[in-house]
């Protein structure tokens, strides 16, 4: 593709929509964003996925859904890994990574609401 001078070249991400990255947002939009994958988008399984120091806002995340907004509605599966970078001057560093994996037990979600 060629540009021609001052255009932007545009990117496109596919992204699978049932899963939730982990990064330096706060901590409740992830949990939104977790809640919202099974109940208004009816996704059956939403896959959590952070490395490095937000492994345990993932952990985190994941709990504050399973025990206050999906009790008793969801399996947990939870996979680790580490993974290898290069930093600028070449030299291998290595970040640990976690994957947890929340599946429904059965349809018809409820959010637990305590008002």
């Amino acid at each position: 593709m060629v540009e021609a001078k001052g255009e932007k070249k545009v990117h496109t991400l596919e992204r699978q929509t049932n899963i939730v990255y982990i990064g330096k947002k706060n901590f409740m939009r992830y949990v939104t964003a977790v809640t919202t994958q099974f109940t208004v988008l009816n996704n059956r399984t939403v896959m959590i996925i952070a490395r490095g120091n937000f492994i345990k806002t993932a952990i985190d995340v994941a709990e504050v859904v399973c025990r206050q907004f999906l009790v008793d509605r969801l399996n947990k599966k939870v996979s680790i890994d580490s993974k290898e970078f290069k930093d600028d001057s070449g030299k291998t560093i290595r970040v640990s990574t976690i994957t947890i994996e929340l599946e429904l037990k059965d349809k018809g979600v409820e959010v637990k609401n305590d008002k």
